[in-house]
């Protein structure tokens, strides 16, 4: 399965239009209508629903919403003895993915911590968690930090996902 062939499928089941490389600056909801414009106020698109999935940065268009935290994650990519049998993702201290005749785990977990570059540390964060769940799964680290990846997400103070409508934050804020 190509998770991104079968998203481009559903997008162009529903009629939804993608565009790529536009910024969108600002957000206007009137009449029904949202309007999306770019930094010089031009119009980009409009629509009757709005999906915000541009992770911690949505609340730069949805201001006061929510408190969305910035987490930084680092996964390893590691030469292990691979069985046969290991043919879906595993999960528990750490998550074990297959990748061709490699393994991915990790990821770490760190707040407020912006460095986009890995570390060796959280290279032995992942190896640790990947040792308690599967004991023989790693050789020995070779410290390779070109096999790692590091992205941010965002998450709420719950962990839980936000999905629904926008509230009307100006109605909302007049209520007190």
């Amino acid at each position: 399965l190509d998770p991104r062939a079968l998203i481009s499928a559903q997008l162009a089941a529903t009629g939804i239009k993608i565009r790529h490389g536009a910024r969108v600056e600002r957000l206007d909801h009137q009449d029904g209508t949202w309007r999306a414009f770019d930094a010089g106020g031009g119009l980009l698109a409009e629509a009757s629903v709005v999906v915000l999935a541009n992770s911690h940065d949505a609340g730069r268009l949805a201001p006061g919403l929510c408190r969305l935290r910035r987490i930084r994650g680092q996964l390893s990519r590691i030469a292990a003895a691979l069985p046969a049998l290991l043919r879906c993702a595993i999960a528990g201290s750490a998550t074990l993915v297959r990748l061709g005749d490699s393994l991915v785990t990790g990821s770490t977990f760190d707040e407020d911590d912006d460095q986009a570059g890995p570390r060796v540390a959280d290279r032995a964060r992942n190896l640790a968690g990947l040792r308690a769940l599967w004991p023989d799964g790693a050789a020995a680290d070779d410290g390779d930090l070109q096999q790692e990846f590091v992205g941010f997400r965002a998450a709420t103070n719950d962990h839980l996902p936000l999905i629904g409508a926008l509230p009307d934050l100006a109605v909302l804020r007049a209520q007190g």
